[in-house]
């Protein structure tokens, strides 16, 4: 009684564990080919022994009732190959789809083993069947996942790998393809700082490997290191494609859902254009700074060449990091060199040396005879310093540039033994400063037949316009430098127009410049050129929007040019911007002279303004700008609407006042 108890027990037990575990057994008989099943196989099937006339049927009547057509096949054939083994510990496992008997497929894991009777004799098998529906299913949200992070890894932007825990590569991006021209299929499951190989040309450890643990003396090879945490950025010089790049490298560990270390992702960016276009922004900004220290002394009755000479050359000397140079000027009559700024030597004349060829053979006058820029950073391969002046220094390195008037060879600007090669990009800024080492030696030059001809005042008039039209053109620069690093359509709009109106009165000073009287201008030659310009900047092609310009011969004081010209601008870019949707039309432009006063019309056939716009009390800043503008020239605007839009204004010419 014992023993039944404990079997009884055991049994119970049995089928906790397998209701628990959602396991149903059945057995097969080769000889009668029956499968029999009990009630927890059928409640695992939505059925039940009653419905199915009995617990026994034939494995075709089994595949008929519970398995999908296109899988009938495959479970007959893993039934019976179970009979053709004569291994007694023979046990397999195949997975299959079922159908209940309300319709619903379930997945289904079975185990199959022999059954053996007491002679050896194989009669049959038996099983047990789970359903891993719930498994499928997690399973498919796994690998469904995996997809959606590896479609999201393949189009970042950015050059992007990751490894596992064990060091292998298991995502390869296609923008690290791009950069190291080694496809996914070449690199991915392979570890050992295989992935290193195409960015290093050998083995070695990357920011991914040292999320977790780094490598002091790898990590000092990399510049700008930054750790916050696990995340680990740096920059660093590499090999890309044969060409030194630099990038930036940013690496992070990844963990799984217990918290356990899963492997790392590194994002590579090659930022070499990006530096290099920082190192140019900030070199024109030099540059321009370096303009306009020196257009103050330049423009400054009081200054000298010899001061404006030193102002230069200190300049040169910042913008290319060198430490010794000159600034000279050549009087071809007696081929006398005369420094008007050194940073070496205590004289002031130097007689040129000439070889018997008539040729310059040292280096500080080799440019003289050459009449070319040049630079070398490596003296004693090219060039010769024999017979220099006495307290001479070594020459490591020099860069020297000619000074020309016209096609006149006037002087030179040299600087030397920068700690650093020099190269093109110096040539190009002391070219620069020798346009203006130019115009410096040419006030000199013509300083007698200035004050012969024109007053002290009208000199500085002259170069106030130039240096306020210089001025103007940085601003304009530095606007399009801003535009070039600005996305916002909205603030590119802003910058842009800023940049037209800053043109529209540079343009003023440009042909006050020219103009003989440095007080007036002709305006029909002003109007054509700033039409032309605005049409220009805003990308109109010939033929599409048809230009009338009729403007008197009239010349008019800087006062009243410069409002004009501001007008102008904005109500011919207004027309331009909205009055042509189809980018056809006409634009017209007249300047009259009346009885008392001057007649400005500004019309185009457009759409015309809208009715509910109240020009005069506008919230545009273009409109507020224009009657701002009217109000200071002293005049009165009319807006007509009935065909397109016409604005008339009139005013009188400004007459200068005494602001002092």
């Amino acid at each position: 009684m014992k023993v039944e108890e404990e079997l009884q027990w055991s049994q119970d037990r049995l089928t906790m564990a397998m209701d628990m575990a959602g396991l149903a057994y059945w057995e097969y008989d080769i000889d009668s080919n029956l499968f029999t099943f009990d009630d927890r196989f059928y409640a695992l099937y939505g059925t039940t022994a009653e419905q199915e006339g009995g617990y026994q049927m034939t494995p075709q009547e089994y595949t008929k009732r519970f398995i999908p057509p296109e899988q009938r096949d495959m479970v007959i054939r893993e039934v019976m190959r179970a009979q053709e083994i004569d291994d007694p510990q023979f046990s397999t496992t195949a997975q299959h789809t079922i159908i209940r008997r309300d319709g619903e497929k379930r997945h289904i894991l079975v185990r199959i083993g022999l059954i053996i009777d007491k002679n050896g004799r194989k009669i049959g098998s038996r099983g047990v069947t789970q359903d891993i529906t719930e498994l499928k299913m997690v399973e498919k949200a796994l690998k469904e996942s995996d997809r959606r992070m590896a479609a999201i890894i393949d189009f970042l932007p950015d050059a992007t790998f990751v490894i596992d825990k064990n060091g292998k590569v298991i995502f390869w991006n296609r923008a690290i393809e791009e950069m190291t021209g080694v496809p996914a299929d070449k690199i991915l499951g392979k570890g050992n700082y295989e992935y290193s190989i195409p960015i290093y040309g050998y083995r070695r450890p990357l920011l991914v490997d040292m999320v977790k643990e780094e490598n002091k003396e790898l990590i000092e090879q990399y510049s700008s290191t930054h750790r916050r945490h696990e995340v680990l950025t740096a920059e660093i010089d590499v090999q890309l494609k044969g060409e030194t790049r630099t990038v930036w490298a940013k690496a992070v560990p990844l963990y799984d859902s217990n918290g356990n270390f899963g492997g790392a992702i590194e994002v590579i960016r090659d930022i070499t254009d990006m530096k290099e276009s920082r190192r140019k922004i900030q070199k024109e900004l030099d540059i321009n700074r370096a303009q306009t220290n020196i257009y103050v002394p330049l423009i400054s009755l009081g200054s000298t060449l010899e001061s404006v000479g030193r102002i230069i050359l200190n300049e040169a000397l910042k913008l290319t990091n060198s430490t010794q140079g000159f600034i000279s000027i050549l009087d071809a009559s007696n081929k006398k060199m005369t420094l008007i700024g050194s940073e070496f030597l205590d004289g002031k004349d130097i007689t040129l040396s000439l070889s018997p060829y008539d040729k310059h053979k040292n280096l500080w006058d080799h440019i003289l005879h050459t009449t070319k820029p040049y630079y070398t950073n490596n003296t004693p391969k090219q060039l010769t310093t024999v017979s220099v002046p006495e307290g001479e220094f070594a020459v490591d390195r020099i860069l020297s540039v000619p000074v020309f008037l016209g096609d006149e060879l006037v002087g030179q600007i040299t600087v030397a033994n920068a700690p650093r090669s020099y190269d093109q990009d110096d040539l190009d800024y002391i070219g620069r400063l020798a346009a203006i080492c130019a115009l410096a030696i040419q006030n000199k030059r013509g300083e007698q037949e200035i004050k012969q001809s024109l007053q002290d005042k009208e000199v500085l008039l002259r170069e106030i316009h130039h240096r306020v039209k210089n001025n103007m053109q940085i601003i304009s620069t530095l606007l399009n430098l801003q535009i070039n690093q600005t996305s916002g359509e909205q603030e590119i709009n802003v910058l842009r127009e800023s940049q037209g109106r800053i043109k529209s009165m540079a343009m003023v000073y440009e042909k006050l410049n020219q103009s003989h009287t440095l007080t007036k201008i002709k305006f029909k030659d002003y109007v054509e050129k700033l039409i032309s310009d605005i049409f220009y900047s805003y990308g109109i092609e010939n033929g599409t929007i048809e230009t009338e310009i009729d403007v008197e011969d009239i010349s008019i004081s800087i006062d009243t040019a410069i409002p004009c010209g501001l007008i102008i601008n904005e109500l011919v870019t207004n027309s331009l911007k909205h009055a042509f949707p189809d980018n056809h039309g006409k634009l017209q432009f007249k300047l009259k002279s009346k009885e008392d006063h001057l007649e400005m019309v500004i019309a185009d056939n457009g759409i015309g303004l809208p009715e509910n716009v109240d020009y005069e009390n506008s919230t545009s800043l273009g409109l507020q700008l224009v009657n701002n503008l009217v109000k200071q020239l002293d005049g009165q605007i009319t807006l007509d609407r009935s065909k397109g839009t016409s604005f008339t204004i009139s005013f009188q010419e400004l007459k200068y006042k005494n602001r002092i």
